[in-house]
């Protein structure tokens, strides 16, 4: 067993091993209380502890440990907010853009987001933490790999394919590269990208054979996610070197969470640490409209505010593009900052790809 792989089993995943290493607040212990159906399940991984501290307003800590107010949903709010079962033609398979698709490779995380926006998916849909461990579960998944790449096969004008979840990196290597393989064996001229969390919250689990293998199998990018400078730690950043000295192209996608990068400081200095690690600062996506999620979604006019104060002290290379899914399966558009979105009756009109405006609620 590699050692990223002992560092799974030794995840905290309960209340009683959480409160071994932290004292909670009210707010927290009430999430692992309640009776009430959780969507998310709970799992944090030791590195990702480390880095947190005790502080209860660490910035980190507010994405990792769950509170009650993810017991509160919005009218507005959906276990499913960017509509991807409608786009879905085959299991795991999402077609919503015509050149690119997502394929959906594994359901579990290493760390679970509490601003995860694919609840109906992530974690077992709230049934539990499960993974591909044994032939019925690997036959399931490289069955519907396979339906997907025929669907790919019969479709050139789809040129990308992004492995999401869930994240991919789950899957031992080897099933991680039988899955890329069989894609490229159908598509040779596929360009793929890999969604991932683990080099924030594992990068143990970036090893040098799995970096050399991706790299092998170019044209292939790594798109990972740091929402905050804390989590490029010396571990992350020797992770991040494995892959960039491998010739894999890395991009940054943050999510503007609240109270935890929702000011200019903080993604000033979070790019400046992505640049220095061969990152580049891609997007910074407007938290969507996930079901439990209002607490950690700063206001999207906020949002615009802060873009506009860092075009004036950064460089082009280190600022990303502010971006949104549109609510309802508009699809995903940069957010406009010259002019501010005009807002009517406590909403941002927001020009969606088909040319007519989307609404996006504006909230405290």
């Amino acid at each position: 067993m590699e050692s990223w792989q002992r560092e799974l089993k030794e995840r905290v995943t309960n209340l009683d091993e959480l409160e071994r290493h932290l004292c909670l607040e009210d707010e927290e212990r009430a999430w692992f209380d309640s009776e009430e159906e959780r969507r998310l399940p709970f799992a944090l991984t030791r590195h990702y502890l480390s880095l947190m501290g005790d502080d209860p307003a660490s910035p980190l800590r507010r994405q990792a440990i769950p509170r009650k107010e993810e017991f509160h949903f919005l009218s507005y709010e959906s276990a499913d907010p960017l509509c991807e079962q409608e786009y879905s033609p085959l299991p795991r398979l999402i077609h919503r853009y015509e050149d690119r698709a997502l394929f959906l490779a594994s359901d579990r995380c290493a760390l679970y987001c509490r601003h995860c926006f694919r609840r109906h998916f992530t974690g077992g849909a709230g049934q539990g933490d499960r993974e591909v461990k044994n032939r019925k579960d690997r036959r399931s998944l490289f069955e519907a790999a396979q339906d997907a790449a025929c669907y790919l096969e019969k479709r050139p004008e789809i040129r990308e394919l992004l492995l999401s979840g869930g994240d991919p990196l789950m899957l031992p290597d080897g099933t991680l590269f039988r899955l890329i393989d069989l894609f490229r064996k159908h598509r040779p001229d596929l360009i793929l990208r890999i969604g991932t969390r683990m080099p924030a919250v594992l990068p143990s689990r970036i090893t040098p054979v799995l970096a050399r293998e991706l790299g092998r199998r170019a044209p292939l990018f790594v798109v990972c996610q740091f929402n905050h400078p804390d989590e490029v730690s010396p571990p992350a950043v020797e992770a991040l070197a494995r892959l960039a000295d491998s010739g894999i192209p890395i991009l940054n996608q943050s999510v503007l969470l609240r109270g935890v990068n929702d000011d200019r400081e903080t993604l000033k200095v979070l790019s400046g640490a992505l640049l220095a690690a061969r990152v580049i600062p891609y997007y910074l996506f407007q938290g969507d409209l996930a079901a439990g999620t209002s607490h950690l979604r700063a206001p999207i006019l906020k949002g615009v505010s802060i873009m506009r104060s860092l075009r004036q002290c950064m460089s082009g290379l280190a600022t990303p593009v502010y971006a949104v899914d549109l609510p309802g399966g508009g699809g995903k558009v940069s957010i406009p900052l010259d002019p501010v979105p005009r807002v009517e009756e406590r909403e941002a009109l927001l020009p969606g790809p088909d040319n007519r405006l989307w609404p996006y609620p504006v909230e405290d």
